[in-house]
């Protein structure tokens, strides 16, 4: 799936499953971008809640933070 800002560049991608009950759920790869283009955050879903290491940055690309995920 693709999200965008309102200019119509890119701000998230990511992949979706079914869920039980249908809806979709975030599952794999994610990676968010700021509305210049840099990378915003990396890290992945499993059944709609954020798994393993997480990464996020600045506009500026300098590092906001860095975390694990386990179990959502």
């Amino acid at each position: 799936m693709r999200e965008t800002h309102p200019d119509g560049t890119v701000a998230a991608e990511y992949e979706v499953v079914r869920g039980a009950d249908g809806a979709a759920v975030r599952h794999g790869s994610y990676k968010a971008f700021h509305p210049d283009g840099s990378r915003a955050a990396t890290g992945r879903y499993d059944d709609g809640l954020k798994s393993g290491k997480w990464r996020e940055r600045h506009p500026n690309g300098k590092r906001e933070s860095v975390g694990r995920y386990a179990d959502g």
